[in-house]
């Protein structure tokens, strides 16, 4: 079976896009991630309220073993995807024993030229354009 299949994450119109992170916020209001076009002015947020079981923040140039995901030549100036088959999944469900191995949990990844947020989350999360 192939594992982290990318599949594009159609959540709002004009998505279609590279973004650059210009903040991530952790919070007693849920996480919310601000995203600026790499060739633009358009800002995007990204809010997940709840149910978000696990998230991490990679930088993968410092990655020099492996590649985190491998990507569409297609897909190669888009930021947002859903992550299907996830091996960060599975490795969650490792380490909680699999107690939550029945509940609908998706795993979501923001691909930036710098950085990898992947976030596990049992809701899906509010998307919007700022401007």
């Amino acid at each position: 079976m192939d594992y982290n299949i990318l599949e594009r994450w159609n959540s709002i119109n004009d998505i279609y896009k590279m973004f650059q992170v210009e903040s991530f916020t952790d919070d007693y209001n849920g996480i919310s991630i601000i995203l600026k076009e790499y060739s633009g002015d358009r800002i995007l947020r990204i809010k997940f309220e709840e149910d978000v079981f696990a998230y991490r923040n990679i930088n993968e140039s410092y990655l020099l073993k492996e590649k985190l995901y491998n990507i569409k030549k297609e897909d190669l100036k888009l930021s947002l995807f859903i992550v299907k088959y996830s091996t960060f999944l599975e490795e969650f469900h490792n380490k909680s024993l699999s107690i939550y191995k029945e509940w609908e949990i998706s795993h979501y990844l923001i691909r930036t030229p710098e950085d990898y947020i992947d976030i596990l989350s049992g809701e899906d999360p509010f998307v919007e354009w700022l401007n």
